[in-house]
């Protein structure tokens, strides 16, 4: 039988906890994994008795991004491909995004790329003060382009110029400094701050909390098919350029690149 690549479970008084489940591939998502997460999204909106969830990963990475073995994939697939992927990626976001219960990331260990993008859409994060976080593209030669609407909506033009263009890697204090994360904990104390926070919601009734998401969630600006269909195109415009294939084969090859 196939180990889940996404877990759903049930810790009691309506806390409920999603676990990405790869921690052999540092919990990079996959293709099975955008189907495991979507599957998970529609259980938890269907029960009524969901009053927080918690996002958190298996291991001691929480996300290190795409997977190697879907890049790989995308390397030799035909632009039309290469969209289609990126557009249901794409909408496992919004569908996570839209989660009608509020979503505490629970962040443990490093993310990088689409774990940046996993924890914009949460809304509160605790995080473990050593851990690292980057958007680390435009070091391939690539565009930060599927989860660019909520990475800059968590953290504002000014900050997603930063991390967007330098592709640094950065620590805890500064992702809270950006408003990546919320509150930073020491590894030892991470679990006394989760549970403060869920302490919150259990004093809170489940219809309101729900109701001012939603209120939230039409007040925004909305992720619509088109803006979907934009970043999937300018993902696909990325991956044609020589620097791209040049990053990518270098990332591949564990070969560094120089760039001009």
């Amino acid at each position: 039988m196939a180990v889940k690549k996404v877990i759903l479970r049930d810790n009691g008084d309506g806390v409920f906890s999603i676990v990405l489940n790869r921690p052999s591939k540092k919990n990079a998502i996959s293709a099975q994994m955008i189907n495991d997460l979507n599957h998970v999204v529609s259980e938890i909106n269907s029960n009524p008795k969901s009053r927080l969830i918690k996002l958190e990963g298996e291991g001691e990475i929480f996300c290190s991004g795409g997977d190697l073995d879907w890049m790989r994939k995308q390397v030799n697939s035909s632009r039309d491909d290469r969209i289609n992927e990126a557009k249901k990626l794409a909408k496992m976001f919004r569908a996570i995004n839209s989660l009608s219960k509020p979503l505490l990331g629970v962040i443990k260990g490093d993310a990088f790329g689409g774990g940046l993008g996993l924890i914009s859409i949460c809304d509160y994060c605790i995080c473990s003060s050593d851990a690292k976080f980057g958007l680390t593209e435009t070091r391939l030669g690539l565009i930060p382009a599927t989860i660019s609407p909520y990475v800059i909506a968590k953290v504002g033009e000014g900050h997603s110029r930063d991390i967007f263009l330098s592709g640094e890697i950065f620590d805890a204090y500064k992702a809270q400094r950006i408003g990546l994360i919320n509150e930073l904990a020491q590894p030892t104390e991470m679990e006394k701050s989760v549970e403060k926070y869920v302490k919150f919601f259990k004093e809170t009734s489940k219809q309101a909390v729900s109701l001012s998401k939603a209120l939230i969630q039409t007040l925004r600006p909305s992720i619509s098919d088109k803006v979907i269909e934009e970043t999937a195109i300018r993902l696909a415009d990325a991956w044609e350029t020589n620097d791209a294939k040049r990053g990518i084969e270098g990332f591949l090859n564990k070969t560094r690149v120089t760039w001009d």
